[in-house]
């Protein structure tokens, strides 16, 4: 039972969900941009989506050049994680997702929830140890592309797109 708990945890930090999210937040700030000016939103929307790209794209060429292995078993083999995919394990894609998304908010919106958002990002790397699919490097390493490609990201912005 508590596998299943860490395995919605891990749900919510992928980076199909984060694709869902930046997608839910791009159209949200279409819809409010006609109401009222948003710069805090458009910064965060244009930073993510950018982030969000460039971590995905990141993370699998790092994946497919340098394929580490998981320390988990896949199934269907005898004494497998059902939790466990087959593909590359360094760096971790969820942790990279998730820590991005806290990146772009507290960069862009500068407000004190946006830390709980590091909370979240925390909760996610900690449920892909849980679930054994990940050692302490592949989230360190997730975290740690997450949040260094997401600071590139921003300079970018404030450097070539904030006019």
């Amino acid at each position: 039972m508590v596998d299943e708990g860490w395995a919605v945890v891990s749900l919510f930090g992928s980076p199909e969900a984060g694709l869902v999210l930046a997608g839910a937040v791009f159209v949200i700030w279409l819809w409010l941009r006609r109401r009222a000016k948003q710069p805090k939103l458009k910064a965060f929307v244009v930073v993510y989506g950018l982030s969000l790209i460039t971590i995905l794209l990141f993370t699998f060429i790092i994946k497919t050049v340098w394929p580490i292995p998981r320390t988990c078993i896949p199934c269907p083999a005898p004494n497998c994680n059902p939790w466990c995919s087959d593909d590359a394990s360094f760096p971790s894609g969820h942790a990279g997702t998730a820590f991005t998304l806290a990146t772009a908010a507290i960069l862009t919106m500068r407000k004190w929830p946006t830390v709980l958002l590091f909370v979240y990002s925390t909760t996610i790397a900690i449920s892909r140890l849980a679930l054994g699919v990940h050692t302490v490097m592949d989230v360190v390493g997730g975290a740690g592309f997450g949040i260094g490609l997401t600071l590139l990201m921003f300079a970018v912005y404030r450097r070539f797109l904030l006019r």
